[in-house]
């Protein structure tokens, strides 16, 4: 019984080392990172695109990312050197 138990905790890390290398193959965490974006973008503006023709569609989402832009500059802080 004692064997089973090594060879599960075995297994789990080769598991693990496995999911790890694939993830980085597949490039899983900038997918990751632009879900998050797309997500954060829906949320501060709008889930929709209000125009219909294509050009417009392309303008506004644009202008929501200059100002989604603008929201995330305004707060950053600003980092000043003491002498």
């Amino acid at each position: 019984m004692g064997g089973k138990a090594s060879k599960k905790g075995s297994y789990k890390g080769v598991e693990r080392e496995q999911t790890g290398g694939m993830k980085k193959d597949r490039g899983y965490h900038k997918l990751s990172l632009t879900e998050t974006a797309m997500f954060r973008y829906k949320q501060l503006l709008s889930p929709k695109l209000t125009l219909r023709n294509y050009n417009d569609q392309v303008g506004e989402a644009l202008a929501n990312v200059k100002a989604m832009n603008k929201v995330i500059r305004s707060g950053i802080p600003v980092h000043h050197r003491i002498n």
